[in-house]
């Protein structure tokens, strides 16, 4: 199905909250759904790990593979990605965007949060 007007849909989420990883606190919740998450996670400071509420499970994506032809695959980690991007595990299909990293030490920020369907 082409993008048309009525098929690309864009939200903003935005909050200010201590201590609260934005895809698992607000995204996953709000979008009812699992959501896979990968973002920056070298550095200073701790890693968010794996989390599990209310059913809903937010995963760290640690590494993609792509294969592009009969070459050899590309394998890209999340210590050479600075994206901070995730896909939901749901009916409806989502695609977010962010600016935060999954780290404890960026918590307390504004955050904006883009997805598409």
């Amino acid at each position: 199905m082409p993008f048309g007007e009525s098929s690309l849909h864009a939200y903003f989420f935005s909050f200010f909250s201590e201590f609260v990883d934005v895809y698992s606190g607000v995204v996953a919740p709000k979008l009812q759904s699992h959501l896979m998450v990968s973002t920056w996670r070298n550095g200073r400071g701790t890693k968010v790990p794996r989390h599990i509420k209310d059913g809903r499970i937010v995963d760290n994506i640690e590494l993609l593979t792509f294969k592009l032809g009969p070459k050899k695959p590309e394998v890209v980690k999340n210590t050479v990605d600075h994206s901070k991007w995730a896909i939901s595990h749901s009916p409806l299909r989502y695609v977010c965007v962010g600016t935060l990293n999954r780290k404890v030490g960026q918590m307390v920020v504004l955050h904006k949060i883009l997805h598409y369907f």
